[in-house]
């Protein structure tokens, strides 16, 4: 669950917050598959950038079923090859603000 949201809507329940804090020690933001697809594929402009920005600048959470549909996705619609898919996962995972469920059954699977 990718938490943007504009000044008009209102703010997320810290309920979230507080599991993930639990889990990764922080109050980093869960994204969605979308989001992370957008990055990768780089197939929105205006999407890739914004993507790009979220994950330089904020602390972010991927749980194992978004990791694993960005590949099902990579693979199935955007026609991702071979390694490129894990690859690219991989290198997304190995960025400083991003934090992953379960990092060794992630690692091991990519």
């Amino acid at each position: 669950m990718a938490v943007c949201r504009t000044r008009a809507q209102p703010r997320p329940s810290t309920r979230w917050k507080r599991r993930l804090r639990r889990e990764c020690g922080s109050g980093a933001i869960a994204v969605e598959t979308i989001v992370v697809v957008r990055l990768l594929a780089g197939d929105d402009a205006r999407q890739t950038v914004r993507a790009a920005t979220l994950f330089r600048t904020e602390e972010t959470w991927l749980s194992k079923t978004v990791i694993l549909d960005t590949e099902w996705d990579l693979r199935s619609l955007y026609h991702f090859r071979g390694a490129q898919p894990s690859a690219a996962i991989l290198a997304l995972t190995n960025l400083p603000t991003v934090r992953v469920e379960d990092p060794a059954a992630v690692s091991q699977a990519l």
